[in-house]
């Protein structure tokens, strides 16, 4: 190791700019020094007999600049700087500011505090060792500036805990940074700007806080009082911390306005819930669902491992006040992807026992907004509602994230909007609706449109039972089906859908044409295996694809690319009614070379 001694000496000039009350700074010392690894340079920057001329004081830390130039493969990330007093060394690694993974002209900062109060009244020791770690490189370090700042007449205090928090109340702790023996203190709802000023004063160590908000989320800040001589400290803060929980009062409800979870809810199972608006494919527009946005939703990403099980559960709540109380919550489970879906449950506790009340695997028709009726139950105490995801779709689970958002309890309404609306399609004209009650009810209004058409309101079909046949439909086409609630005398619900749906093909009679325009046509299908003696194989599979006739341009035909003798396959059309005067088919067909409009191509004796 190189040393060099450097004694800086002040001047009277230096002098007449320096603050008496928080610094004193050496002389710049140009330098330069070529600094390299395995070969650190030591700087003695004031002895022990004070030559440097410290002003009298007390200091606590230093801030030491140094001009920083590559001079053989170094990064400036990998510059370090020792302090060395007669009471032990400080190593900062890498600089504090400046530093970069280039060997790129800067200027490096490093601060820290001494291990112990350099006092150069009585010891005045001080070197700084500079060095370069990475095997072979150096540097130039030069216009280093050293600069010690005195320890302040009122220390700041230090080691500052919450050491326990109640519901309503926070037990504070500290070190003290001298002799002081009292504080004040600022506590504030956590995020807001401090004032400076105290909302209690000389307070003794420890303190209990008192008065707070039950599961809350609070700062804390704390400034030493060292008396009319000495002054105050500096804040020191935030210490953030959370009342506990207790239970909560009805009305109540969570919007999952924060990105993280919430106060007083925990989460178990496979995977942690998300709190963004971040849903991926469907729920990618699904936007917050909460009035006027602006908040989150909970989630689970189903792109991760299938058949995980992740359950958010809710804190406790006094709903001893509502005459009729109700469960709400939102909903959001699309998957047009593989129209295959996970699974989201809501489970209920009395007081005593918890009771599933809503399953949902598959499609909520956008966000529904779910009620449920709690009048039945025997609710015994404070209650819960948890919510568990199962990634337990059959096809793809990734394509369906399910998203929860504005749970709450609270007055139940004169009529609930029905939940779980489904379809099940049963020909070409006819599918059964069905849904779950939600209340008492037993009639309930329809309405049915042409899929993405705006519902009226106004129902295509009243006072029908659950559940319910709906004929008249049309051969292939995609329908949306709503449903509300008819409470009589209580009115009726807000409606509850859309759940799509698409009618099954119909027999054709003739006359009929399919021109290939759109691929796959309505009602055809493929088939890649069998023989005549066998038929089609495997329906629904097929090398069959969209082209032009004649290979001229990309529609109006299917084609097939028979490179292979092992082809095996098939095109079917739907079924059409013969029955009756005499009828005859016609169709185009044309065998070319590849990618050729000309040339004509020949068919094999098993083609």
């Amino acid at each position: 190791m190189k040393k060099i001694t450097s004694l800086l000496c002040i001047s009277i000039a230096f002098l007449s700019s320096f603050s008496v009350f928080s610094q004193f700074s050496f002389p710049i010392d140009a330098g330069p020094y070529a600094v390299a690894s395995g070969t650190p340079v030591t700087v003695n920057v004031n002895d022990a007999g004070n030559t440097g001329g410290v002003t009298a004081g007390l200091y606590d830390s230093f801030i030491i600049t140094a001009d920083w130039v590559d001079t053989n493969n170094a990064w400036s990330s990998e510059a370090d700087l020792t302090v060395i007093t007669s009471a032990g060394s400080v190593l900062i690694d890498p600089a504090t500011s400046g530093g970069a993974n280039s060997g790129a002209n800067t200027t490096l900062t490093f601060e820290g505090s001494f291990t112990n109060v350099y006092d150069p009244s009585v010891d005045g020791f001080l070197d700084i060792v500079m060095n370069q770690s990475f095997g072979g490189s150096s540097a130039n370090w030069s216009n280093i500036e050293v600069t010690l700042n005195l320890q302040p007449t009122c220390p700041e205090p230090t080691n500052i805990m919450v050491d326990m928090a109640t519901n309503v109340s926070a037990t504070l702790s500290w070190n003290p940074g001298g002799t002081e023996t009292l504080c004040v203190v600022e506590v504030v709802p956590s995020g807001t700007a401090p004032t400076g000023t105290p909302t209690e004063t000389g307070v003794s160590n420890p303190h209990t806080v008192s008065g707070l908000t039950q599961a809350t989320d609070y700062d804390f800040y704390i400034q030493a009082d060292c008396g009319s001589t000495d002054g105050v400290s500096t804040w020191v803060g935030p210490i953030t911390f959370t009342t506990a929980c207790d239970i909560f009062s009805a009305p109540f409800v969570e919007a999952f306005a924060a990105t993280n979870t919430p106060n007083c809810w925990t989460e178990t199972g496979d995977e942690a819930w998300l709190y963004n608006t971040n849903g991926d494919y469907d729920a990618s527009n699904a936007g917050d669902n909460t009035f006027g946005g602006g908040t989150n939703y909970a989630w689970i990403d189903g792109s991760g491992t299938g058949n995980t099980i992740s359950t958010l559960t809710s804190p406790l709540v006094d709903v001893s006040t509502l005459a009729s109380p109700a469960l709400f919550f939102s909903v959001f489970s699309e998957n047009s992807d593989d129209n295959t879906y996970n699974t989201i449950t809501a489970e209920f506790n009395d007081g005593t026992a918890w009771y599933n009340v809503y399953t949902l695997q598959g499609a909520s028709g956008g966000w529904s907004n779910i009620v449920i009726d709690l009048s039945t139950y025997s609710i015994s105490g404070a209650v819960q509602v948890r919510f568990t995801i199962n990634t337990n779709s059959t096809g793809s689970a990734f394509y369906n994230d399910i998203l929860l958002d504005d749970v709450g309890f609270d007055e139940a309404p004169t009529c609930y909007t029905p939940i779980s609306p489904a379809v099940t399609v049963l020909s070409a004209t006819t599918a059964q609706l069905s849904w779950t009650a939600a209340g008492s009810e037993t009639l309930w209004n329809i309405e049915i449109v042409p899929a993405g058409t705006t519902p009226t309101g106004t129902p295509t079909e009243t006072g029908v039972s659950n559940p319910h046949i709906a004929s008249g439909l049309t051969a292939v086409t995609s329908y949306d089906f709503y449903v509300q609630a008819d409470c009589g005398t209580d009115g009726v619900s807000a409606w509850a859908g859309p759940i799509s749906f698409t009618t099954l093909c119909d027999v054709y009679v003739p006359d009929y044409l399919e021109d290939f325009t759109t691929i796959p046509a309505d009602c055809w299908e493929e088939a890649d295996a069998g023989d005549p003696t066998t038929g089609p194989q495997n329906i629904g599979a097929g090398s069959w694809v969209a082209d032009g006739y004649l290979n001229n341009g990309t529609t109006g035909a299917f084609k097939i690319n028979l490179y292979a003798a092992s082809k095996s396959d098939w095109i079917l059309s739907p079924q059409i009614d013969l029955t009756g005067v005499p009828f005859q088919v016609e169709f185009d067909f044309a065998v070319l070379n590849w990618g050729s409009t000309t040339v004509a191509g020949s068919l094999g004796s098993d083609d």
